[in-house]
């Protein structure tokens, strides 16, 4: 399972175009305090490409979570949300 997070840490954010895998990364280090460069890559947890396409390459409710960082990571159509494990 796959799940996502928004620029604004403990809440969720609607955004136009849907969020992508550098709003999940900038969400997770802006929460973390640490540069994005810090964190594991993305990759090595989902594929970012796929996630990116499922998000924005449908037009159907897509909820997706995962784990990243410490955190469940949500993704749901333009909002990107994250929760500490």
């Amino acid at each position: 399972m796959l799940s996502m997070t928004s620029e604004v840490p403990n809440q969720s954010t609607a955004r136009n175009p849907p969020a992508t895998t550098e709003d999940v990364v900038r969400a997770v280090a802006e929460r973390e305090g640490v540069a994005a460069t810090d964190l594991t890559p993305l990759y090595d947890v989902v594929d970012p490409e796929a996630l990116d396409a499922m998000v924005t390459h449908t037009e159907t409710t897509v909820r997706i979570s995962f784990d990243y960082e410490g955190y469940t990571v949500i993704v749901e159509d333009e909002t990107v949300t994250i929760e500490e494990n």
